[in-house]
């Protein structure tokens, strides 16, 4: 499959620490979320992707990718926290209320998730990590900028959908 080429390729010599991580509740949630905002299941085969890349794929690669750049453990963990608030079609609901550009209408809170799962929380701890230094991704141009500048969640969505 090229989702998991893709994914092994991002995470060839990244960072073990983020693994723990994305085995907590809270990241395994994202495997379920597809990227591409619920066109997996419009029935139009023109705007079905070709593979199924989720929440979790994006998000993890996005911190491989980080720690690459940057070998910064707070960049990193921003970048897999980034998308942890995304519902369900995510940013559909966005679309129709011409949030198109920001996409803020349909996500939680990252630090209020973040704040439900206790292992991730003992994680942060054991790694001397400030939940609030991870949980806003503009924070880091890195991860996210305004549109249509570019940053890795940008970058990895363009990749995934080619």
């Amino acid at each position: 499959m090229l989702v998991e080429k893709y994914n092994d390729l991002n995470k060839q010599n990244s960072n073990n620490k983020i693994d723990k991580y994305l085995e907590t509740k809270t990241l395994k949630r994202l495997t379920g979320k597809g990227l591409f905002c619920g066109m997996d299941y419009v029935g139009i085969h023109k705007l079905i992707p070709n593979e199924y890349y989720s929440r979790f794929d994006h998000s993890k690669n996005v911190a491989y990718t980080a720690w690459k750049l940057s070998e910064d453990l707070n960049v990193t963990l921003t970048g897999l926290f980034h998308d942890v608030g995304s519902l369900s079609f995510a940013h559909v609901n966005s679309f129709k209320k011409s949030d198109s550009l920001k996409q803020e209408n349909d996500e939680l809170s990252v630090k209020f998730v973040l704040s439900q799962d206790e292992e991730l929380l003992e994680y942060l701890h054991d790694d001397q990590i400030n939940i609030d230094d991870v949980i806003t991704a503009d924070k880091y141009p890195l991860i996210d900028k305004k549109i249509p500048s570019l940053c890795l969640d940008r970058v990895d969505g363009i990749l995934a959908t080619c």
